[in-house]
């Protein structure tokens, strides 16, 4: 979870195995500066749409790289 500046909020134990950071390293950093494997400024303007009121939600399926270095489908709604 998120807030509306895009700081991390929650970062579940699910959350942390896939992108191997625990709680405590992602929860109050900004989103967009946490290094997982995900390339985030694509997601951007999808999240921004969400948070400014532009649309009620937005999903996206992207390919990133796990912790693991393993190819994974992401889908972020």
């Amino acid at each position: 979870m998120l807030n509306r500046d895009l700081q991390v909020l929650v970062w579940n134990r699910r959350t942390a195995d896939l992108w191997g950071l625990r709680s405590d390293e992602a929860v109050g950093q900004h989103l967009l500066g946490i290094d997982i494997g995900l390339s985030m400024a694509e997601l951007r303007p999808l999240i921004r749409d969400v948070l400014d009121g532009r649309t009620t939600s937005a999903e996206s399926t992207r390919t990133a790289v796990n912790r693991r270095g393993r190819q994974v489908e992401i889908r972020v709604v």
